[in-house]
């Protein structure tokens, strides 16, 4: 090999080695389908849960499908964004189930062993994410994503996947789980993501910006924007990040209450849902919301008494009780 062959392959090792440091730490995320009234479910999250802790760097979300529990209360609250990101990996039908950096995980995988991250961790990106939200008021998201290419890259059609989860819901499920992590709650981008290309050249960047009606549902101060770029064909994830603990600005919310301000029952009701005000000279206003925000019924609350309830058809209602200090939730059912 004369002098100038090795001289050519010499800048090309070095402008390799030069582009590769370039590059940045691919961040992993592991999308985890379950649901409230799978035993399952709650047999395995713990170990998955206590697994996934010992991964601080690993971002995560969960969904709630309809199948196979449709009485799901998380998965009521939005069944196609639920459902369509199930079905974007084919894996409608079972739970629970993990996805990490795109590839479906099989169900009789042991979800509590560090091994499942071994083959992701260490991975390089030529893309970065910025994920930023904003809430404004109590009615208000706006999320901005930017996608920034930070080394040179051959990536054709990319997939970029938004949605806006809840941290911790503190929900008591069926099936004894007493909290729910990362839940999600709305897909910004269509549930398979939208289709965007991304800059060729280093340095350069793109932005998307995207705005949602905050459900009352949400808790604002707990609610989060997470973002997944992949591969069109093969759904490999190329990045992924969220919001927490970058520029997140939760606005003014309504102060929670930490006790009741009246004891309601019973739960499941009917036609009366009775109340016992804990104050009895305390003015209450109550709301009552379907799974997925709508306002179905407000009421003023006056002495010890019921609501008449006869109106709403059966199903899962959050009713949102206001007193002059605060809020508070209960989570209730119909029968």
């Amino acid at each position: 090999m004369n002098f100038k062959v090795i001289t050519i392959c010499l800048l090309f090792s070095i402008k390799a080695v030069v582009e590769l440091k370039a590059q940045v730490p691919r961040k992993i995320i592991v999308e985890h389908f379950t649901n409230t009234l799978c035993s399952v479910c709650a047999s395995r999250n713990p170990g998955f849960y206590s697994n996934l802790n010992s991964q601080p760097s690993i971002l995560h979300i969960s969904y709630h499908p309809s199948s196979p529990y449709s009485g799901c209360f998380h998965s009521q609250h939005n069944v196609s964004g639920n459902d369509g990101r199930t079905n974007y990996y084919g894996i409608y039908g079972s739970t629970p189930r993990l996805v990490i950096q795109g590839t479906v995980i099989a169900g009789s995988a042991n979800y509590g062993s560090a091994s499942i991250f071994n083959s992701y961790i260490g991975q390089s990106s030529p893309l970065s994410l910025q994920v930023s939200q904003q809430v404004f008021g109590t009615d208000s998201i706006q999320t901005q994503v930017v996608v920034k290419t930070v080394a040179s890259h051959s990536l054709g059609s990319l997939s970029l996947y938004v949605a806006l989860a809840e941290d911790t819901v503190f929900y008591a499920a069926p099936n004894g789980e007493g909290q729910q992590l990362r839940v999600f709650r709305k897909a910004l981008s269509p549930n398979a993501g939208q289709s965007i290309q991304a800059p060729a050249t280093p340095g350069d960047s793109i932005i998307f910006r995207y705005s949602s009606t905050k459900n009352p549902v949400w808790v604002a101060s707990r609610m989060f924007s997470v973002a997944i770029l992949q591969q069109a064909g093969n759904r490999s994830v190329i990045q992924a990040e969220n919001s927490l603990g970058a520029n997140v600005v939760a606005g003014i919310e309504d102060q929670r209450l930490k006790e009741p301000p009246a004891s309601v029952f019973p739960n499941p009701f009917s036609d009366r849902l009775f109340f016992k005000k804990q104050d009895q000279n305390a003015d209450l206003y109550a709301e009552f919301y379907t799974s997925n925000g709508g306002l179905v019924k407000s009421a003023q609350l006056g002495t010890d008494g019921f609501i008449d309830t006869s109106s709403l058809p059966k199903g899962f209602y959050l009713l949102k009780m206001t007193h002059a200090k605060g809020t508070f939730l209960y989570k209730l059912s119909k029968e």
